[in-house]
């Protein structure tokens, strides 16, 4: 009975428990590391969620971006410039590639470029080009992600997540747009701390258990939140219900 979009929530679950046990239990001889390792330690969680959730939500919007794909008439259906948007950006990638790779992987960049005219020039709305479109060029603070489920047509997704009740009570807040707010707030400070540590030359101090584990417990109520808003935009059928039954 899960849909698509419950399935990756459920992956992207499993990964914030491993990263909670690795916080929360770091090792009976935990007392014994020095300070630098500590710091190291927090540091390290900190990336590695920021990284997992960014994943995460990569995921969802290709999941979306299939979807509504399967639903679509034509190319119609989709925000105009998303066309010219997957052409710039898949060249772009390609141009950014070593030769040397492309010689060696020649059938599989040959299928992808053949998945980039079949879209953007044939506007064949099925073609998988799903790459292209959930590329994020900056942390996944709430306006890249709010743009990413924008150009393939879902608008508002901060809006719609935040009216998610699960989502208000772990915010404490008692109306949508105040969890707007908070949120955003919430996430912006979880991305300044993120970049402080992979910038930073030399750092003394880092995220501790608690804190991380305050982290954790935001991106999986955030998470589940997302799911559930793209789960009331996109409807799941009855034949995709029964087929994940099985």
């Amino acid at each position: 009975m899960l849909t698509e979009f419950e399935l990756i929530f459920e992956e992207f679950s499993a990964e914030l428990d491993a990263l909670s046990e690795m916080t929360a239990k770091p090792g009976k001889h935990a007392n014994e590391l020095t300070s630098r390792a500590r710091i190291a330690a927090g540091n390290a969680a900190t990336l590695l969620l920021a990284a997992v959730f960014e994943e995460y939500v990569r995921q969802q919007v290709k999941a979306a971006f299939k979807e509504k794909g399967k639903r679509a008439k034509g190319i119609i259906d989709f925000p105009d410039n998303i066309a010219s948007k997957i052409w710039r950006r898949a060249l772009e990638a390609l141009a950014r590639t070593q030769f040397e790779e492309v010689e060696a992987n020649a059938r599989i960049f040959e299928e992808r470029l053949a998945a980039v005219v079949s879209f953007s020039i044939k506007k064949d709305v099925m073609s998988d080009v799903s790459d292209a479109i959930a590329h994020n060029e900056n942390n996944m603070r709430p306006n890249q992600l709010a743009e990413l489920f924008n150009q393939i047509g879902i608008s508002k997704i901060i809006h719609k997540i935040c009216d998610e009740q699960d989502l208000m009570v772990h915010l404490n807040c008692d109306e949508p747009e105040r969890a707007r707010s908070t949120l955003i707030a919430q996430i912006e400070e979880f991305f300044r701390r993120r970049n402080h540590v992979a910038h930073a030359i030399k750092l003394g101090s880092s995220s501790g258990p608690l804190e991380i584990s305050q982290d954790i417990k935001l991106f999986r109520v955030f998470g589940q939140s997302l799911f559930r808003a793209l789960n009331r935009e996109l409807p799941p059928e009855p034949d995709v219900l029964n087929e994940h039954a099985d």
